[in-house]
């Protein structure tokens, strides 16, 4: 199935109220009735997280907005697969997630990079064979 309405997961969050749930509404009724959708969220930016950390490691040439977009290419293949071979669900809040997945590991290697640098100028010699 095709679904491209982004952020259709987050309208659906505070959306409908818990049936027999009195006053609970939105996000508290989603997670009191289904926890599958934050799930498969989070498991979208897992997936994709070790791509964004892993590229920059494998080719320290790439810049990291060029990391972040194969990201997102793969993710699109990725979903137009799942449509053409009529598997799964091919969604946009898919692609968003896999690319924000993507985006963290790209900032989270940055970040781990700049402070090893960081280190090795306070200690040089450290590290060395």
């Amino acid at each position: 199935m095709l679904d491209l309405r982004p952020f259709k997961t987050y309208f659906e969050l505070f959306k409908e109220p818990l049936e027999g749930g009195g006053e609970v509404t939105g996000l508290f009724a989603w997670f009191m009735k289904d926890t599958s959708p934050l799930v498969g969220l989070i498991l979208n930016i897992l997936l994709y997280y070790p791509l964004g950390y892993l590229l920059p490691l494998l080719f320290p040439k790439l810049k990291p907005k060029h990391v972040i977009l194969i990201g997102c290419l793969c993710s699109i293949a990725t979903e137009a697969t799942q449509y053409l071979l009529k598997m799964g669900w091919c969604e946009t809040d898919d692609v968003i997630h896999n690319t924000l997945g993507t985006a963290i590991g790209v900032w989270v290697w940055l970040w781990q990079s700049k402070r090893l640098n960081a280190q090795r100028s306070a200690n040089p010699g450290i590290g060395e064979t």
